[in-house]
């Protein structure tokens, strides 16, 4: 998943991130390091790289993933979690319910015909 990694989020969240940073947020940027970490520090973000394991169904990854995801909630203080991408937005989603952050999910690129014409895949959804 694209939407993962250092170079969409600099090519796509750029606004949105500079938004924040001029009112003074701390902006911390979780994502796979592919090449332009460097310009997102320069700007005042916080970069740590985390393996996200985008094509991997082997739940052990998945729960390596958790963990990081715990592991860095509990080290820094957040009242709130951006997120987008598929997993991103459910691991983060589930970590962050626990931790007690408030969450915004951002859905990208999905057919809204398809998927969210179904009411149960919505509510399923909207309650994550």
């Amino acid at each position: 998943m694209e939407e993962l990694r250092s170079k969409s989020i600099y090519q796509f969240r750029y606004d949105l991130i500079l938004h924040f940073l001029k009112k003074k947020y701390s902006v911390h940027i979780l994502a796979e390091n592919d090449g332009k970490v460097t310009e997102l520090e320069k700007i005042g973000c916080n970069f740590k790289f985390i393996k996200f394991y985008n094509s991997s169904y082997n739940p052990l990854n998945n729960i390596k993933l958790i963990f990081n995801l715990f592991k860095y909630l509990t080290l820094n203080s957040f009242t709130t979690v951006i997120t987008y991408g598929i997993k991103s937005n459910i691991y983060a989603g589930i970590v962050s319910k626990f931790k007690k952050i408030n969450k915004i999910n951002v859905i990208t690129g999905i057919n809204t015909e398809i998927y969210l014409s179904k009411k149960f895949f919505l509510k399923f959804i909207l309650t994550i």
